[in-house]
């Protein structure tokens, strides 16, 4: 059906997307010792938060295919090829018939509203562009937070080492 063709456009869409943010790219927003160290936590971070976008993004579409009645719309153009193609038993119909004509207008609508899905699926593309920047400087923003607790912890530690202990103050 029409509205399997879609979801499926919208899913390799939706893969091709994230196929741009590996888990190499995640990874190498962090420093490399860190990389190291805490790997198992970045692979669960970045699953985490691969699956959550994926969620939202798709109960988005969802929400669009409802709120527009896409499916619905898409049903009915499918149902209207298959009369089309049962009612003309193989031979062509001609244009003067009053059911061509309403075909053709019907045709005519659902194509425009298969080229409304286009545009917003186009839409959502540039969303997704806008977005994965601004994600990206959320992860540069992490990293630097990161590195600035660690280089506060590194100054920290030789003060802490330096603080005379509760049995050698007592002396």
């Amino acid at each position: 059906s029409r509205t399997t063709q879609l979801l499926q456009a919208f899913k390799k869409f939706q893969d091709k997307t994230f196929e741009e943010f590996s888990l190499d790219d995640f990874i190498a927003q962090f420093p490399e010792a860190l990389a190291t160290s805490e790997q198992d936590y970045l692979c669960d971070l970045y699953a985490q938060l691969m699956t959550m976008t994926r969620n939202s993004n798709q109960e988005e579409f969802h929400l669009i295919l409802d709120q527009y009645n896409i499916r619905e719309k898409l049903g009915t153009l499918d149902n209207m090829c298959d009369e089309m193609l049962e009612g003309s038993g193989g031979v062509p119909m001609t244009s003067t018939r009053p059911s061509t004509v309403v075909r053709q207008i019907s045709c005519s609508m659902k194509q425009d509203e298969i080229n409304k899905l286009h545009e917003m699926l186009s839409s959502l593309e540039t969303e997704n562009d806008i977005l994965r920047p601004k994600l990206q400087n959320k992860l540069q923003e992490l990293n630097a937070a990161v590195a600035c607790l660690e280089a506060h912890q590194q100054a920290i530690e030789p003060l802490l080492q330096l603080r005379p202990s509760p049995e050698a103050a007592a002396c």
